[in-house]
């Protein structure tokens, strides 16, 4: 195993990572119904949508070019500090960032405290795709809130099975537990 190199060693963390959180989704429609967002634009309807990671993240490191370790699974928050970087940019350099984002297809990108969308990101998003939702929380409040909830909607689930039995005239409740992985194993 050694041997493979530490290389080989995150790739196969980061596919059992993607395995694991992808085994449970909710729909795009169910959050926007639930949090009250607006949606900017939507490639088709919302219900047949799905975000299947409990991670969000802030897309500053590749608005500024470093693409490496992007996860295009996980909802991207846009805030002040995101649209002010792409405020100071040329017409050029905005459009050539924007794209280089977009291009990756994240599951959605939602902009925060009821901010402007940038004309250049709601063309990339119906270019690639990319659903481009809005709040008017704020970032850190909206991303908290949305964290909670989808550790919620995407955790795993456990089914019981029981069947209460008289026994010397005692009830004994016999149960069958089973976790999301027996269960799925067991068909």
């Amino acid at each position: 195993c050694l041997s493979r190199g530490l290389g080989d060693v995150y790739k196969r963390q980061a596919e059992k990572a993607v395995l694991m959180s992808s085994k449970y989704s909710v729909s795009l429609e169910k959050v926007i119904r639930d949090h009250s967002l607006e949606a900017l634009y939507l490639p088709k309807a919302a219900s047949d949508l799905y975000i299947s990671s409990y991670d969000v993240n802030r897309p500053g490191l590749i608005l500024t070019g470093y693409n490496d370790y992007f996860d295009p699974s996980r909802v991207q928050f846009l805030g002040l500090t995101e649209l002010a970087f792409l405020d100071s940019l040329s017409p050029e350099e905005r459009a050539k960032r924007v794209e280089n984002f977009m291009c990756r297809q994240p599951c959605a990108v939602l902009i925060t405290r009821n901010l402007e969308c940038p004309d250049v990101l709601r063309e990339n998003a119906q270019k690639y795709a990319v659903p481009l939702l809005r709040t008017a929380d704020t970032t850190s409040s909206f991303m908290s809130a949305l964290i909670s909830y989808l550790n919620v909607e995407l955790a795993q689930r456990v089914t019981r099975h029981g069947v209460l039995v008289e026994v010397a005239g005692e009830g004994v409740l016999i149960c069958l537990l089973y976790t999301s992985d027996a269960a799925d194993e067991a068909r």
